[in-house]
């Protein structure tokens, strides 16, 4: 059986020290998904990229916002970290395409429960862990 390891929000795939050696298959998903990231593994087959955002419900496109401090970045308003960050400022708006989490792992015919999922989408992850759990699908990662 294959052990993926399905990355939301991997932005450059650098924050995090893993041994790809275990997986089989290695998704990044990231709406802005740097480019030399996409070339660094363009020639490996064990490593899939998916440029979009992903969200609860489908909605097709959608306005992400990019901050100075690119940690923040979020389709949400940054409603209390303007109280804890004073300086954190919109610099660009951008539609982009977003999935649902749901849909997403359809998609990439995820199946077992030997998998990994990173998210690193700071002000999303709790909503979708309470989707997956919500679907019975949390099952499909330890």
């Amino acid at each position: 059986m294959s052990r993926r390891l399905l990355w939301i929000g991997a932005g450059a795939a650098q924050s995090f020290s893993l041994d790809y050696c275990e997986y089989s298959e290695i998704i990044f998903v990231d709406p802005l998904l740097q480019i030399d990231t996409k070339e660094q593994f363009r020639n490996g087959t064990k490593f899939k990229t998916v440029q979009k955002g992903v969200i609860t419900e489908s909605v097709g496109k959608q306005r992400f916002k990019l901050f100075n401090n690119d940690e923040f970045s979020s389709f949400l308003e940054p409603t209390g970290l303007n109280e804890v960050y004073p300086n954190l400022v919109v610099e660009e708006i951008l539609d982009v395409e977003t999935i649902d989490i749901v849909k997403l792992i359809k998609e990439l015919q995820i199946v077992g429960s030997e998998n990994t999922l990173i998210l690193d989408l700071p002000c999303l992850s709790k909503e979708i862990l309470k989707e997956l759990k919500y679907r019975d699908i949390i099952s499909l990662f330890h």
